[in-house]
């Protein structure tokens, strides 16, 4: 067996990827294409890779590299093989290719519909799970498909973390603190856990959890190094946080002559091992106490890379009122670097804010490498409009009318075209049908009405129809998920047909499609439950569990000039000028979901005992264990950075139905402390280094407001004048005579929308008809207050509503309250009549002229009841139903 190397100790304020050149370099006698690299995430192999470029190979990492007399100075300037380069998990797929056949990799519904299965099997036969009357097993008896299925995604996720660590686990038989369900799978979480290992083989399917079990099971049988890195020089490049199955892969590959090189706190390689392990002032920094207890563990020596001395820093600070306060002073420190060739990041600790910030950079010429939600993408959006029309649909073919609306406005549908044109002036028309419309419509009907308005060609008249086939009618055969993804296929190709063009000027969003295309679609037509009939809401669930699993990758090159990197992007990278946005304690480290059926409780039960400290072992991670590693994260990064600028927000916002307060990031925190040992003081807020926003108060513009009395303006004021003035109109001058110009002379109005809430017009003008036809036969005679029936009164009014489609149009709480109230206010009404009464007018209309100096107005208006009361006339107005005072 190969002697034992001792540990690399890259300082972390030392550029890591230069060092491992030199070691690889040197290892290989200045050939790297004997080496194996692997490193924790891909992004790495990148920057590593340029470094044996022949043209300027330091252009990744210009600090001041300390001159050695390695075999690095031989390769430097001339072609080289570059060392093969991987992943972790990579490398368990090359190890596992050599131990089973070729398989297909299982996707989250191939593994749900297993582990359905594996429940149907067990309570088929009477396993414990499924018997008895306790109230978790009825649960479980009780449990459909679609209750299953998000348990199911949660089950999957925990059977997949137990293989990638190589645990098998036993029954929870005691499980407190869960629901019924969660108890029932946990007591048989090893029957679960066997049936889900053996339906994947039996289905020829593999996990990378599965391949890492499978790799684990075969270490005993190694003879040296395995056939795929035989006669390589290997190294373990920057790894932190090991589960049990990387610790033991690594191990049994270190026993075999594997270089591990770790960036660390150098004070780790620098202390005496027979010394306490004190984290105090004059120990190793906490975020690397795995890296600490792997050195124990494995009784390992450490060898530090070189001892040099960290870089002065200087650490700025900005607490934000919200993002865009982030985001105007992150734009506002950018300027300083204009002229800067150093290396400079963006780091973002959520990717919702990576479009914010991309409009903030002073510069366009920079480089992403994000992972972006797909959900976000403008076309997840239309998706989510088609299953929402699904969900209102009737089966007379109506759909609510809300989102049809949102469809035809859809920025993704108006950019398709024919021959003949664009499709938007079409879908315009169809805008302003809908808001002329009912809640419920025919999405046929108003298309149709749309291209005869329109006066649309062929090819036009097709495309509509086909739009409205892809996006609505052909989802109501809809009953599994191939079906979905045929549904899902035709429109995208037909959104790629008539919109090719128009997609490549949108590429972010060309390529979320594409990523919909080459990876949703396929995950809905190809699984063990594609064509097993789903009701529609599990069916809609599953689409937004894919969608929300991808997402759109950004390309990583050029990796010179500015970088917006998220934080597990920067792993083992260098960069001398740093810029933390949103650095606040719920974003980084962030606040850990609660999983319903494994609690933080009961995965310390799964953990099985492992030589290694518990506190610090990754078996299955723990809340704190995560923390630590966001912790190494953040430090190793920036160690070596000559600048640092940290942004957070703090105050209230608001959450949904909670309002919480904003604070800044623990890590924060400690380098504000640190700062303020630096300096021998406390930081005081609004005092550089800690800054805040600076209130920019100033009195608001009063400017009187002229409208120009333009010749067309005029014309317009003299043609409403020559017609009868309503007493609304007179009104709304007098109130503001910009609206009144506005609105009556411009002729602007309020964009027509569907009366969805209460209709206060509709309803006052029912109660004025109804009042209108009660009275009329007493017109122009008196009445008594006992002639008046109130009984008489109401089943008028219950027959006038009915009529009126009041019903139907208004909320359901609304029209029950119209139907209850209307006839009981009415009937208060005919009590507080006199008792008697002539009634001289109904709804009378009444004009009036009033002569000016060279012109005449008219005046227009309607009373709605005009009485004689005991000698006097009296104007009666529904609404008021009283005479005010008139001294």
């Amino acid at each position: 067996m190969t002697t034992h190397q001792d540990f690399w100790i890259i300082p972390w304020h030392t550029p890591f990827l230069p060092a491992l050149r030199d070691l690889v370099l040197d290892a290989t006698g200045g050939q790297p294409g004997k080496a194996v690299v692997v490193f924790p995430n891909d992004r790495p192999k990148r920057y590593f890779k340029r470094l044996f470029s022949p043209a300027e190979p330091e252009t990744i990492a210009p600090h001041d590299f300390p001159k050695r007399s390695l075999p690095a100075a031989k390769g430097s300037g001339r072609a080289l093989i570059l060392p093969k380069m991987m992943t972790v998990g990579e490398l368990f797929a090359l190890l596992g290719s050599r131990l089973a056949a070729p398989m297909r990799e299982a996707g989250k519904l191939d593994q749900i519909a297993i582990l359905w299965n594996a429940v149907q099997e067990l309570r088929a036969c009477g396993h414990e799970a499924a018997s008895g009357v306790s109230r978790s097993r009825r649960a479980l008896l009780c449990m459909t498909e679609e209750i299953f299925f998000p348990w199911g995604a949660r089950l999957a996720s925990l059977l997949e973390e137990c293989l990638s660590a190589g645990i098998t686990p036993e029954n929870i038989l005691y499980p407190d603190d869960v629901e019924p369900i969660a108890a029932e799978l946990l007591k048989s979480l090893h029957d679960l856990f066997s049936i889900y290992r053996s339906e994947l083989e039996k289905h020829q399917l593999t996990t990378p959890g599965l391949t890492a079990f499978r790799v684990l099971q075969s270490l005993g049988s190694w003879e040296g190094m395995p056939e795929p890195l035989r006669g390589r020089v290997v190294f373990l490049a920057g790894f932190n946080a090991l589960n049990t199955a990387e610790d033991k892969l690594f191990r049994k590959l270190w026993e075999n002559g594997a270089h591990v090189c770790l960036y660390a706190d150098p004070q780790i390689a620098r202390q005496n091992a027979d010394s306490p392990k004190s984290q105090g002032k004059k120990g190793f920094h906490y975020a690397c106490g795995h890296i600490d207890a792997w050195l124990n563990e494995w009784k390992a020596a450490p060898r530090l890379f070189e001892d040099s001395q960290p870089p002065k820093q200087s650490v700025t600070f900005f607490a934000g009122n919200d993002l865009h306060s982030q985001l105007q002073a992150l734009q506002d420190d950018l300027s300083g670097f204009s002229e800067t060739k150093e290396s400079m990041a963006v780091v973002l600790t959520h990717s919702r804010a990576l479009l914010p910030v991309l409009h903030h950079l002073p510069s366009k010429d920079c480089n992403v490498s994000l992972g972006y939600p797909l959900e976000q993408a403008p076309f997840v959006r239309l998706i989510s409009i088609i299953t929402e029309i699904a969900d209102s649909a009737k089966k007379d073919g109506l759909a609510y009318w809300k989102p049809v609306m949102e469809l035809v406005s859809h920025p993704c549908l108006r950019m398709l075209s024919t021959s003949e044109g664009s499709l938007r002036p079409v879908l315009l028309h169809m805008e302003r049908r809908l808001r002329e419309g009912k809640k419920f419509v025919s999405p046929a009907e108003v298309a149709e009405w749309a291209l005869q308005k329109s006066q649309s060609g062929p090819e036009t008249c097709g495309l509509l129809r086909g739009l409205l086939d892809a996006c609505i009618h052909t989802w109501s055969n809809v009953s599994t998920t191939k079906d979905m993804a045929d549904c899902l296929w035709n429109l995208c190709e037909l959104l790629l047909d008539k919109g090719r063009e128009a997609w490549r000027q949108f590429p972010l969003d060309e390529e979320a499609l594409l990523r919909f295309i080459n990876n949703v679609i396929p995950a809905l037509r190809t699984n063990l439950m594609a064509e097993r009939p789903l009701p529609w809401t599990l069916l809609s669930s599953v689409l937004r569990e894919q969608i929300e699993a991808e997402r759109v990758p950004f390309e990583a090159d050029p990796l010179t000039g500015l970088q917006v990197l998220g934080m597990l992007e920067t792993r083992l990278l260098h960069l001398e000028h740093l810029f933390f946005i949103d650095l606040t304690e719920d974003k980084f480290p962030g606040v850990s979901t609660p999983n319903p059926l494994m609690p933080e409780s009961l995965r310390l039960e799964l953990n099985q005992p492992f030589e290694l400290n518990q506190r610090l072992k990754l078996n299955l991670p723990s809340s704190s264990q995560r923390e630590l590693v966001a912790a190494y994260t953040f430090y190793s990064l920036c160690a070596g950075a000559k600048t640092i600028h940290c942004y957070w927000q703090e105050g209230e916002e608001n959450s949904g139905l909670f309002s919480g307060k904003k604070q800044k990031s623990r890590f924060v925190e400690e380098l504000i402390w640190k700062e303020e040992q630096r300096r021998g003081k406390l930081l005081e807020k609004g005092v550089p280094p800690l800054r805040m926003p600076q209130p920019r108060l100033s009195r608001p513009k009063c400017a009187r407001m002229v409208l120009p009395r333009t010749p067309a303006a005029e014309k317009a004021l003299n043609a409403f004048l020559e017609r009868p003035i309503s007493l609304s109109a007179l009104d709304a001058y007098l109130k503001c005579p910009a609206r009144f110009y506005y609105e009556r002379l411009c002729g602007l109005e309020p964009i027509a929308a569907v009366q969805e809430g209460d209709d206060a017009p509709g309803v006052g003008e029912l109660f004025h008809n109804v009042l209108q036809e009660f009275y009329r036969p007493w017109l122009g005679r008196s009445v008594k207050r006992s002639d008046l029936s109130s009984e008489a009164l109401a089943a008028l009014f219950r027959k006038r509503l009915e009529e009126s489609g009041l019903a139907k149009s208004l909320p359901p709480e609304s029209a029950v309250l119209l139907d209850v109230a209307g006839p009981e206010r009415l009937a208060r009404f005919l009590s507080h009549q006199p008792e008697e009464t002539r009634i001289l007018s109904l709804e009378s209309q009444l004009v009036s002229a009033i002569e000016l100096p060279g012109k005449r107005l008219t005046l227009r208006g309607r009373l709605d009841r005009v009485d004689q009361r005991e000698g006097q006339t009296i104007i009666l107005d529904y609404k008021t139903g009283k005479v005010p005072d008139i001294p």
